[in-house]
């Protein structure tokens, strides 16, 4: 199974569709990820997989320690294609929310800028996104996710989900201000962090 980093790179051109200031991700093969580096895995028994719809919030809950402080270098989705019709290259927009008094996700922790990265429509692993350049730290609970950019009737992806009760994921639509709970489900990814 191939393993890809996506690195981050700025583009100060207005781009059509999503505006100015938009950070756009980079896929790039890499040979060596280790590091001295702790890591946040979702747990539970890995149990299929869901489509993310075209413009849907699609977020899991990361719970961390009462005294958790780190600051985070990358994050790990598991997708696969292998249900598609039509596979191809896919955009999708990387979300990271803090989490507000009564444990939903509240404001977006990137500055209000798309975080957009492509995945090969030939992949069916691991993609890790290197969130070492935004010198993110964290201290409480967070929330992390996707949202597809795509405009295509075909569901191209589906990302893996493990099972456990006390996992949740945390669904937006488009237009609709509220978020939905999907509870005992959670987005399968790895976060790997700079303890402080």
């Amino acid at each position: 199974m191939k393993k890809y980093f996506i690195i981050l790179c700025i583009i100060f051109s207005s781009f059509q569709s999503y505006g100015q200031d938009t950070i756009f991700l980079k896929e790039v093969i890499i040979h060596n990820t280790k590091g001295n580096f702790k890591t946040l895995k979702t747990k539970g028994k890995q149990n299929g997989f869901y489509a993310i719809p075209e413009g849907v919030l699609f977020v899991g809950k990361v719970n961390v320690n009462k005294n958790f402080s780190g600051t985070l270098k990358d994050v790990t989705f598991f997708f696969s294609n292998e249900r598609s019709l039509n596979p191809k290259d896919t955009k999708f927009e990387l979300l990271i929310f803090d989490k507000d008094n009564k444990g939903f996700p509240d404001r977006l922790l990137v500055n209000s800028k798309f975080l957009i990265f492509k995945v090969s429509k030939t992949e069916t692993g691991e993609v890790s996104i290197d969130l070492s350049s935004l010198n993110l730290k964290i201290k409480e609970d967070f929330f992390v996710g996707l949202r597809r950019l795509d405009k295509d009737t075909q569901w191209n992806f589906y990302i893996d989900i493990r099972h456990k009760k006390s996992n949740a994921i945390y669904l937006k639509l488009p237009g609709i201000d509220k978020w939905q709970v999907l509870n005992g489900k959670g987005i399968d990814m790895k976060i790997r962090y700079i303890a402080e």
